[in-house]
């Protein structure tokens, strides 16, 4: 996969299955799986650049910041 947007920002879950970025005002969720990341989706909902994003521990939730506060499902 090649990406050349900007990130800023990036987290892991819990047990290191799925990733997300903050590129600009899009989230990009990945599964990480043998060495290799495959894209599940781009979350367009922001309207300005996200600049924090946090998996819940014990839920299948995220959080993701920019000038407001989302939370998702991971199930989306």
């Amino acid at each position: 996969m090649n990406c050349f947007l900007k990130c800023w920002a990036i987290a892991f879950d819990y047990h290191t299955k799925f990733l997300i970025t903050g590129s600009e005002s899009n989230i990009i969720t990945m599964h990480f799986k043998s060495g290799a990341l495959k894209r599940i989706q781009i979350i367009q909902k922001h309207e300005s650049w996200i600049t924090t994003l946090n998996f819940f521990r014990q839920m299948q939730l995220f959080i993701s910041g920019s000038s407001c506060i989302k939370i998702w499902s991971q199930n989306q």
